[in-house]
Order: C-alpha cells, then sequence, then structure tokens
C-alpha cells in the first residue's frame, strides 16, 4: 500500500472521535436513506460486524467519513463512500474502520500523517475502543 502526504487533511478532517451515539449528518444529507450506522447493545451480538453503511445497510468494508463521521460502505462494495464524497466534496477523507487506514478520495490513495491538532490520532484510537470492547 503506498502512502502520500495529504494536502487535504486540515480541511476535510473535521470530527476528532468517533461519536457512536450522535452521527454527524450534513444539513443536506437525504434523511430517508439514512439508516443506523452502528448496531444498538441488545442486537450486537447477532451480527457479524458492529459498522454498518449509512447507506445500503451492509456491513461489508466499512469506512468512517472523518467530515461527518457516518459510515459508507468502500468502493468494492456499493460505492456509498466514493458517492458520498462525489455529493460532499470536501468530505474526502475517510478512515477503514476495522484496518485504520486513511483514504483521500481527492488523491486517490492511502494517506500517511496527521493533522496538527492530531485528529486521525483520536480518531484511531475512538475506533480502536469500541473495536476492542465488542
Amino acid at each position: 500500500v503506498s502512502m502520500v502526504g495529504c494536502a487535504h487533511l486540515g480541511r476535510a478532517v473535521r470530527i476528532s472521535a468517533l461519536d457512536i451515539q450522535q452521527p454527524k449528518v450534513p444539513d443536506n444529507y437525504n434523511s430517508t436513506k439514512l439508516r443506523s450506522h452502528i448496531c444498538c447493545k441488545e442486537e450486537f451480538n447477532k451480527h457479524e460486524s458492529y459498522w454498518y453503511c449509512v447507506t445500503c445497510g451492509t456491513s461489508e468494508s466499512p469506512w468512517l467519513c472523518l467530515s461527518c463521521g457516518l459510515i459508507h460502505c468502500g468502493r468494492y462494495i456499493n460505492g456509498d463512500g466514493l458517492n458520498h464524497f462525489i455529493e460532499f466534496d470536501e468530505h474526502a477523507l475517510a478512515m477503514e474502520c476495522e484496518s485504520y487506514n486513511v483514504f483521500c478520495y481527492k488523491c486517490d490513495d492511502f494517506v500517511a500523517g496527521d493533522t496538527m491538532d492530531r485528529k486521525i490520532y483520536g480518531i484511531r484510537n475512538s475506533l480502536q475502543y469500541h473495536n476492542s470492547t465488542r
């Protein structure tokens, strides 16, 4: 996996930790297609994965948008993360919820580095914590 230093880190990373209680939904997001991005605790043990795409509901290849905190599936599943970026141009960075790799849709590559205030580090730690408690 190649990695690039990304010029979009400062503008695209707006969350600093994963807030599983309240997903951040862009103002003009089509709420009729919005699904729960995590399962409730009672349903947790019935599911193989903890993370679900807000658009199609799949648990395959979940990616966290680092701008708004929504979970979308990867480009090789249904491409909802890519479609989210196309709809919201500044939502260019996403973190894979299981490997914690960061991808920039504008650079079309995986990203090395972090923001000056270490938001990616905080998000990665938050995801690792939530994954380890499941």
